[in-house]
Formats: structure tokens, C-alpha cells, sequence
């Protein structure tokens, strides 16, 4: 077969052992280029949850420990798989800086210069300037950042004086496969619900949503908490829910995975936390979906949406406010309407799929 006929080759390294917005990110971009006929494969660590989703997808798997920087055994995998992939037509893309580390060196142990290294930063941590690291940067091919506010925080340690080019950073936010079909035109029936739909955790305003509930003695509307997360936390929230008399109002739900179907069938979206995030799937979730949604403005959020417009913003940690709001945006619902047909316009025109993949061909192109 000449080099022209042979597929592109991408090869995304998902590490962890549970499936949260990082993982979400690699599967849909996966599935995406697998679809476009694309030679696709994703290294793993062997978990079942991660392998599933991408076994579903049709989506090859390579095993590997994926242990610290010097996995010796991943790096030797990697480099096998890498010698017998097409020249020039093969990406590799990470989500952690150490296993990009062992992509150089499998890179470098294939004698493969071509291979092509994308790396998404997606925490808000101040990048490392150490010669170790700046050596690192500088042999990623692409540094993408999933928010301004990750870019700012990593790039605090060296000022203006950064140790990479600036052609090889790109801030690109997330987006969602519109496979997953995320719009709904028909109206939302049952009584008006909430959702909050993500990892069940500390930090990401579980304990503040039951509180503001607690603090409103009438309320006709529901709350549904949909998501993974330790056992014991969610144990402790079901009981803080039954000190406050409001756990009848709270529907537990399955430990689904980011799904159109809940954002569908919710009235609106609750997306706070109490620390800053670099970006996050379930905000865009409602965004897409047409749906109103009550969120703070830490983090990423704040570079797109506005209160009273695009969303309803309270700050992080108010129980009060937010239970003022919940019970305003559940008697009116035409304003529930607006406030989500404005959001849906806003993701179409800057965070659409189109955009988000037509900005990472540019950056795979080979």
C-alpha cells in the first residue's frame, strides 16, 4: 500500500481506573477519528470500566502498567506498538505529563522522529521549571490547554518567558460528540427537576445544593444527583439530607455516565462548585441540551457565560442565594426557556463540535 492510501494512526494513553470528564474527552475524540477512518487504539492500565467503553467503541486496546515516569515496561510497549505504525501518519495524545514523558522516550527508542506528540493539560497547576520539565515541554509537539484559566495558571511560573514556542500552544475548550444528541425540542414533562450530574466528591457543591434545599420550608420542585464517587461521601450526604428533612425531594439516581438522556429530561442543570476547575463537561452538558443551568463563575465557566443570560450565577459556597434561585427559576419557566435557547446559541457559535474538532485537525494534521 502506498504511504498515501495508509490510515493515520492515533493513539490516546488513558491511564486511570475510573471514568470521569478526562476519559469522556479521549473516547469521544477517539471515536470521532475512528469514524473518519482513522487507525485508532487507546492504551490502558486494563481497567474494566475505562476498557469497556472503548471495547463498545470497537476501539483496540494496549495493555501497559502506566505507572510513574520511568515505567519501563509501558515505555517498551509503546515502542514496539510505535516501529510498526505508518511514517509520518501517527499521533500520539496524552492527558498527563509523565506519560508523555514515556511517549518521548518510546519515541525515540523506535527511531521515529515523525511521530507526532499532543499533550492536553486539563488541571489548573502551575507548570514545573525545572530542566527536567522545560526539556519535557519543549518535546511535545502541541501543548493544549482546555481553558485560559489553565493556560494562565500553568505559564505563572515563567511570566512572559515561557519554555516552549508559542506555536506549540493552543487553548481549545471542551466540547461534545453531537452523536450523543444533546437537544431536545420537546417540553420537559413531570414535576420541575434539577440535576446535578458528575462525580459525587468533595468540592463540587454537593453539600451546599442539600443545604439550599434545607433552607427553603416550601418547595415544589426536585432535586436529581446522577454520578460515581466514593461510597462513604455519598453516605454522608443521604444523611446530611435526612438531618435536613429534604430527602424525600432528592432523587438518587443510577451511576450513569455523561448522559443526553438525563440533560433532557431535567428543567435545569445545577454546575457549582467551591474551587476553581479548569474546565468541565457537565456545564457544556446543559449548554447543548437547550437547558437553563445554575452554576458559579470559578474557573473556566466565567470566560463564557453570563448571569442572567446564559446562565444563573451564584457565588461558591452560598446555600442561601442558591436556594433563592432554585426556587425563582422553578416559577418561571419562561425564563427557563430563554435563559437556555440563549446558552444553546452561545455553545453552537464558540463551542460546538465542528469548532472543537476542526480547531484539533489543524493540530493532528500529519
Amino acid at each position: 500500500m502506498s504511504r498515501d492510501l495508509e490510515p493515520k494512526n492515533l493513539i490516546h494513553i488513558v491511564p486511570s481506573n475510573k471514568w470521569g470528564v478526562v476519559q469522556q474527552y479521549a473516547f469521544e475524540i477517539c471515536r470521532h477519528y475512528k469514524y473518519a477512518g482513522w487507525k485508532v487504539s487507546t492504551m490502558t492500565r486494563n481497567a474494566l470500566i475505562i476498557d469497556s467503553q472503548f471495547t463498545a467503541a470497537e476501539i483496540p486496546l494496549i495493555y501497559g502498567p502506566l505507572g510513574g515516569f520511568f515505567d519501563l515496561d509501558s515505555i517498551r510497549i509503546l515502542a514496539k506498538k510505535l516501529q510498526n505504525s505508518s511514517s509520518g501518519k501517527t499521533i500520539i495524545h496524552v492527558h498527563r505529563f509523565r506519560d508523555a514523558f514515556k511517549a518521548i522516550i518510546a519515541k525515540k527508542l523506535a527511531k521515529r522522529n515523525d511521530i507526532k506528540i499532543i499533550a492536553t493539560r486539563h488541571k489548573v497547576r502551575e507548570g514545573k521549571d525545572t530542566m527536567f520539565y522545560r526539556w519535557l515541554y519543549r518535546n511535545i509537539d502541541t501543548l493544549i490547554f482546555v481553558s485560559s484559566v489553565a493556560y494562565d495558571r500553568f505559564r505563572k511560573s515563567w511570566g512572559k518567558r515561557l519554555p516552549v514556542f508559542s506555536d506549540k500552544i493552543c487553548i481549545l475548550r471542551y466540547s461534545l460528540d453531537e452523536r450523543n444528541e444533546w437537544e431536545n425540542n420537546e417540553k420537559t414533562a413531570g414535576p420541575f427537576t434539577f440535576l446535578y450530574q458528575g462525580e459525587i466528591a468533595p468540592g463540587n457543591g454537593l453539600e451546599t445544593i442539600i443545604e439550599a434545599l434545607g433552607s427553603l420550608p416550601k418547595r415544589k420542585f426536585r432535586i436529581r444527583i446522577i454520578g460515581r464517587g466514593n461510597p462513604d461521601y455519598l453516605d454522608r450526604l443521604r444523611n446530611k439530607a435526612m438531618k435536613l428533612g429534604v430527602i424525600n425531594s432528592i432523587d438518587w439516581g443510577k451511576r450513569d455516565l455523561l448522559s443526553a438522556e438525563n440533560a433532557r429530561q431535567a428543567h435545569c442543570g445545577i454546575v457549582i462548585s467551591t474551587g476553581g476547575i479548569s474546565s468541565d463537561m457537565s456545564s457544556l452538558m446543559f449548554m447543548a441540551a437547550g437547558k437553563p443551568q445554575i452554576t458559579t463563575s470559578d474557573g473556566a465557566r466565567a470566560e463564557y457565560l453570563k448571569d442572567g443570560d446564559t446562565a444563573v450565577i451564584v457565588p461558591a459556597g452560598d446555600a442561601i442565594l442558591l436556594g433563592k434561585r432554585m426556587m425563582g427559576l422553578s416559577e418561571k419557566p419562561d425564563l427557563c426557556s430563554e435563559i437556555g435557547t440563549r446558552a444553546k446559541e452561545l455553545y453552537d457559535r464558540l463551542l460546538s463540535w465542528q469548532h472543537f474538532i476542526k480547531v484539533l485537525d489543524s493540530i493532528y494534521d500529519i
